[in-house]
């Protein structure tokens, strides 16, 4: 037990020096705007884009996104309210009370939810991979997140982004012909 509490130790003052390093960057005009781009109208919005521009594999990509969002998110939810470790600053006018904790990062495993769904398109998959590491580090320098946070929300997007993707097989093609009935009538 010591030794998972050294470790715990460890990870922690790992984080907090990271974030001072990175807290003194944290008024930059271009960090604010990334810092923001995990957010749920956001992504929504890029999903659902794909959804209806004229891309061959357009709807299935985004199907898989919206099952991979829908799925991380229920995770995300249940451990920020299982371990609710507060976050780095109180000082976030544009925080939605319902995402009060800090671990895991939501935005970062939104983000990173969707670099497998995409691989129809692998340079909108590189994109969200270099949104999920510098959105991170923007995370971090605002005072949101520690690193763990994001590395651990990171890692849960990729996972179920892949195994979303993966089994989307089972049910992406159905969800398109459902969608598309709804839509023209």
């Amino acid at each position: 037990m010591n030794k998972i509490k050294k470790i715990f130790k460890k990870i922690l003052e790992i984080d907090y020096k990271i974030f001072g390093k990175l807290f003194k960057y944290n008024k930059k005009t271009f960090i604010i705007f990334i810092a923001h781009l995990g957010n749920i109208i956001v992504i929504l919005f890029v999903v659902l884009l794909f959804y209806f521009l004229p891309f061959a594999n357009g709807k299935k990509a985004s199907i898989i996104s919206f099952v991979s969002l829908f799925i991380n998110t229920l995770i995300v939810f249940i451990i920020k309210f299982t371990v609710r470790r507060k976050r780095v600053s109180e000082n976030n006018p544009l925080l939605i009370n319902i995402e009060t904790y800090s671990f895991p990062s939501g935005h970062i495993n939104r983000i990173s939810s969707l670099i497998f769904p995409f691989y129809y398109f692998p340079i909108f998959s590189i994109f969200f991979l270099i949104i999920a590491i510098s959105g991170s580090i923007a995370r971090m320098a605002r005072g949101y997140h520690y690193l763990s946070d994001c590395i651990v929300g990171f890692l849960i997007g990729i996972i179920v982004g892949f195994l979303v993707t993966k089994f989307s097989f089972l049910y992406a093609d159905h969800f398109i012909k459902i969608i598309d009935l709804i839509i023209v009538k």
